[in-house]
């Protein structure tokens, strides 16, 4: 049973989200590991400006059969800074966007129902369309929502529950371990046509927090993983202390 806890900001705090990939890839007849890694502040007031800082690109080489092959793009640092979290309309977003699912106000947050199969009955409704996959994109959806909103305890327990009605979905570990240690369960979507691809967020049963996630191949390794942290910083910028 996973108990969620809210999370509680003093005016001009931020919540702070780390996530760290790790992706096995393949270019040509040489094999790697890239590492890249998310630091997200959100802040108190949803509609002021949001920082998301991006390091990407350090490679491990595992295997390669092209000596002197350098196609890889470099390592780079990069920062975006958005109203409202939304980093790709940077600037185009005047005046703020509507309430809603781009625009997750306090209000919005608590009119959204606590039944589990209404709550994605909406979602359903938001994101059906154009996808070929819809059981993915709600799942994604709904993982993107956990990691980077700050949700109330109870729509967040109820998150939950409701992806465990998209189909595919179940719970595919009661003691899943992400790097560094740390346990929690996972919940997990099989996809594909043959249903060998598997993608798992793993939950902290003590405050539901998401810590991870995982993404398995057709023969059961890992070929990704992400681990998430987070704290409460005073600022934009800062570092939560360890």
């Amino acid at each position: 049973m996973i108990q969620a806890r809210d999370i509680q900001l003093a005016p001009g705090q931020c919540r702070y989200v780390r996530t760290e990939s790790t992706w096995l890839s393949r270019t040509g007849r040489c094999e790697y590991r890239q590492h890249d890694t998310d630091e997200l502040w959100i802040p108190r007031d949803p509609e002021a400006e949001w920082l998301l800082r991006r390091d990407l690109g350090r490679i491990e080489w595992l295997t390669c059969q092209d000596p002197g092959w350098d196609g890889l793009p470099k390592a780079s640092r990069r920062e975006y800074r958005a109203k409202y979290g939304t980093f790709a309309l940077a600037g185009e977003l005047e005046p703020a966007p509507e309430p809603g699912w781009y625009n997750l106000t306090p209000r919005f947050l608590a009119g959204l129902p606590r039944d589990p199969r209404t709550l994605l009955t909406l979602i359903e409704q938001e994101y059906a369309s154009g996808t070929a996959n819809p059981s993915k994109a709600y799942f994604q959806h709904a993982t993107q929502l956990l990691v980077r909103a700050a949700l109330p305890a109870d729509l967040r327990t109820t998150l939950y529950r409701a992806m465990t009605y998209i189909p595919g979905v179940e719970i595919t570990d009661g003691t899943a371990t992400v790097d560094g240690g740390r346990t929690g369960m996972a919940i997990g979507l099989t996809m594909g046509r043959s249903k060998a691809l598997r993608e798992d967020i793993v939950i902290d049963i003590e405050d539901g927090s998401v810590i991870g996630r995982r993404w398995f191949t057709p023969n059961g390794s890992l070929s990704g993983t992400e681990v998430i942290s987070s704290g409460i910083t005073e600022k934009l910028g800062d570092v939560p202390l360890r």
